[in-house]
């Protein structure tokens, strides 16, 4: 019945439009360039011209009457001025990007899309135009179909009443599941630091030491809070169970039909790659990507940070050690894995691209049932190291599988949600040399680059003084062994411990990235997951 009304009520609001004529009886809003963009940060714009159809404005009343009433994210107005002779300031006419190919029958109303805050570079941008989609003239006259432009284009789920459609409701329950590690726990890192272990007598160390907490943390983390542990499941389950829950999860067996588990061998690989060069990454000590005093890189007291970037910067006094590389054969490569243990050089094959350095090994790998069909693959990586390498705090902004071939490797980590608690934000970058002679590092670059995805907080080693609300941050365990897949959620932050292979001395590992099915924006410590409008039909 409330559909009949509705719709009655607004054939009638059109007829009385018709009839009265539109110049006198408009409600919307009348606003000037300047006041769109200061509504774009926030909201959709759709901008009338005054001398737009009659159809068009009394369509667009509707809407904003009743759809998005209460629709935050979208504002619908009459320009001030006429599209040719508006003007965004004194300078300036009125400019912005089409994002497709208006007709001139389409310029009467434009929909701007919210400006999406660059985060990626801390220095003062040019001012940027608006980006301007022109109204679908053929489809004016239909409500729904305007309507269905507008969420698309504005991400809202509105129906022609106002309320929330299917999309819309399912976002909700979507979001208000998502699993936190206070589900299975209420252990803080705080507590995992507090509390008394038995030790051999013959160890001595002091808890409030950097030697003694490290030391009491690699102990304690073995009664942490774990993953889930699961059979190969069915798609249905994991995308209700996990994915859309951003939940981790390890697969057992999933690699069992993989070739690779027979054929990678130590022999195999250095025959079939040998002579293929490889981008190689050194590090002190196994130790890849954390934090330290900037004060110890040798051109730090010459180097200038613009002050603009400075003061947006939490803590200007860390860099993130970025490590040093080395263009090598596979066969070099494989020869320096094996002199690390003997060395604090370690050599370490990470991010390295499977399609584009070696495509043929896909042939060994078989996609998970599980994701088939379901999320789009945006890179497949291989990871190679003598397994004793640690992979410091961060998050990555995809969807991760990571199997498992030879070793096991080790994740801690905390939920998006921690955020806050893990000092997310922009953090400058600084970069080892390697002197392949003396097999030593050196510290001599800062650089003017910011890492967004490292934390700054050592887990081994937590300061909380400098980041107290580390303390309320809960851990979890998710250790993936031999033939085993992980599925780590985009935006998990984690910090990852490799262990070798009793057989082979190796850790051997690839991985998935997945366009994420949750997704926001970074750096941003307060910013929440929310659907992938890529992913908008899964929902």
């Amino acid at each position: 019945m409330s559909n009949i009304v509705s719709f009655l009520t607004r054939v009638l609001f059109i007829l009385l439009h018709r009839h009265t004529g539109f110049g006198n009886t408009t409600t919307l809003p009348v606003l000037s360039p300047q006041d769109i963009l200061s509504l774009l940060d926030t909201s959709c714009v759709i901008a009338l011209d005054p001398a737009a159809s009659q159809d068009t404005m009394i369509s667009l009343q509707s809407l904003s009457e009743t759809a998005f009433h209460s629709e935050q994210r979208v504002t619908i107005c009459v320009l001030s001025c006429s599209i040719p002779s508006c003007t965004w300031s004194r300078d300036h006419g009125l400019h912005f990007q089409w994002a497709s190919p208006p007709t001139s029958t389409e310029q009467h109303a434009i929909l701007f899309l919210r400006k999406v805050k660059d985060r990626t570079c801390l220095l003062p941008q040019p001012e940027v135009y608006p980006k301007g989609l022109p109204l679908p003239h053929g489809e004016r006259d239909s409500l729904r179909s305007l309507l269905g432009f507008i969420n698309e284009k504005c991400q809202t789920y509105r129906t022609l009443e106002g309320g929330l459609n299917l999309e819309g409701r399912q976002r909700l329950a979507v979001l208000n599941n998502l699993f936190t590690v206070a589900e299975v726990s209420d252990l803080d890192m705080e507590q995992v630091y507090n509390v008394n272990i038995p030790l051999n007598s013959t160890f001595k160390y002091d808890v409030a030491s950097t030697d003694g907490k490290e030391f009491l943390f690699k102990h304690r983390k073995r009664s942490l809070p774990v993953c889930d542990r699961i059979p190969v499941p069915s798609q249905e389950d994991f995308v209700e169970k996990y994915l859309k829950r951003s939940k981790p999860v390890i697969i057992e067996g999933a690699l069992a039909d993989w070739p690779a588990m027979q054929t990678w061998t130590y022999d195999y690989l250095l025959k079939e790659y040998g002579s293929l060069r490889v981008h190689v990454k050194l590090a002190p000590n196994g130790v890849f990507e954390g934090c330290e005093k900037a004060q110890h890189f040798e051109n730090f007291k010459n180097f200038t940070v613009p002050p603009s970037v400075r003061s947006q910067l939490k803590f200007p006094d860390l860099v993130v050690v970025c490590p040093a590389t080395a263009d090598v054969t596979f066969a070099e490569f494989l020869q320096m894995m094996q002199e690390s243990s003997e060395s604090r050089a370690s050599a370490y094959l990470e991010y390295s691209s499977i399609p584009q350095y070696m495509p043929d090994m896909e042939s060994d790998l078989n996609e998970f049932p599980f994701i088939k069909g379901l999320l789009t693959r945006k890179h497949l990586n291989l990871w190679l190291g003598d397994g004793n390498t640690l992979g410091k705090l961060h998050f990555d902004p995809f969807d991760n599988l990571l199997g498992q071939i030879k070793g096991r490797k080790e994740f801690i980590v905390f939920e998006p949600q921690s955020s806050a608690a893990l000092y997310e934000g922009h953090i400058q970058e600084a970069l080892l040399d390697f002197n392949k002679t003396s097999k030593t590092f050196q510290r001599r670059k800062v650089l003017d680059s910011t890492s967004m995805v490292m934390s700054p907080v050592d887990i081994l080693r937590p300061d909380f003084k400098t980041f107290p609300m580390f303390s309320k941050a809960k851990p979890l365990n998710c250790t993936v062994g031999k033939g085993d897949v992980l599925f780590l959620p985009a935006f998990w932050w984690h910090e990852v411990q490799s262990y070798p292979s009793k057989k082979t001395g190796i850790n051997l590992a690839v991985n998935f990235w997945y366009e994420p099915f949750l997704k926001k924006e970074f750096p941003c410590a307060t910013c929440k997951l929310d659907i992938n409008s890529f992913y908008r039909h899964l929902v």
